[in-house]
């Protein structure tokens, strides 16, 4: 399941699964221990009481949208997102529940959508190599102040939201290059 930012029917998919994954025999091959990626497989549809359970799993999820007011085609951007300087800045992923590699998880406001964002991906980086050698990104997804006159209050939030990365300095030469670079001397007695 894909929960970009223009992503839609996600939400809806959350939401039934939420109910559906804790039916008894849903899948007609459960998990295996041996085959951890390949199980649980297969929905279990010849059974009519299960059949009845998605049913009842799916019109849960449709009846959350009617009572919080809120479209069933939505973008998933436009459900899920961070307000950050009266700006408001649409974030992908969902609950680990569902599937989801970016996780996220929010409370649900009526009207609004999923706009509290209680946790999820926080620091994140990858360090690959190339002909040049070292290659080091990062991305801090709530950004690095919590103080909404600092410039790094939303800044790393905005470039999650965009599936951008940070550059990090990591040889000696980026480091002493890097214009924020600051030494701090702590000299013992």
């Amino acid at each position: 399941m894909k929960t970009n930012i223009d992503s839609i029917g996600n939400q809806v998919f959350y939401l039934f699964w939420q109910k559906a994954r804790k039916i008894d025999n849903l899948h007609t091959l459960p998990f295996d221990p041996e085959k951890p990626l390949d199980t649980p497989r297969g929905l279990n549809t010849k059974d009519r009481d299960i059949r009845l359970q998605l049913i009842q799993s799916l019109d849960y999820a449709v009846d959350v949208f009617d009572d919080n007011l809120l479209p069933l085609d939505a973008k998933w951007g436009d459900l899920q997102y961070e307000i950050r300087n009266g700006k408001k800045i649409p974030l992908f992923g969902g609950g680990f529940d569902a599937g989801n590699f970016s996780a996220m998880r929010a409370r649900l406001t009526k009207g609004e959508g999923w706009s509290e964002i209680l946790h999820g991906n926080s620091y994140i980086q990858t360090v690959t190599w190339n002909d040049d050698g070292v290659v080091a990104e990062g991305i801090l997804s709530y950004s690095q102040s919590s103080d909404p006159a600092n410039p790094h209050y939303q800044d790393q939030t905005e470039l999650y939201s965009e599936k951008k990365w940070v550059k990090l300095p990591f040889t000696e030469e980026e480091i002493l290059s890097d214009p924020n670079l600051k030494i701090i001397e702590i000299k013992s007695d």
